[in-house]
């Protein structure tokens, strides 16, 4: 599907990966995008969305492959060792599926 823009020129929607992204966040409605591309199975992005306190985040790189999505995970302030070991492997995820953009 399309989605007209200002003009009357046509862009992809992109809805499936809209859909796919919002729900990995906490307030998916506030959900945001700029920068998409892509096709077939792998598209990458930019994500802004509303955070715990009601306030917008930042855009932030995320990865859609197979249904499968990935945000580029922020680094926790105040971080116990557990919590950065856990980060650290979300990074890891994060970029070996970002060389595919």
């Amino acid at each position: 599907t399309f989605a007209v823009l200002q003009g009357g020129l046509l862009e992809p929607s992109y809805s499936h990966v809209k859909a796919a992204v919002s729900a990995e966040l906490r307030d998916p409605a506030s959900a945001q995008f700029r920068n998409i591309r892509g096709s077939n199975e792998t598209y990458c992005g930019e994500v802004n969305a509303r955070n715990a306190l009601g306030g917008y985040t930042g855009f932030r790189p995320f990865i859609y492959r197979r249904g499968i999505v990935r945000i580029e995970p922020q680094e926790p302030i105040a971080a116990s060792t557990a919590q950065l070991a856990n980060h650290y492997e979300d990074l890891a995820q994060y970029l070996r599926l970002s060389r595919e953009c």
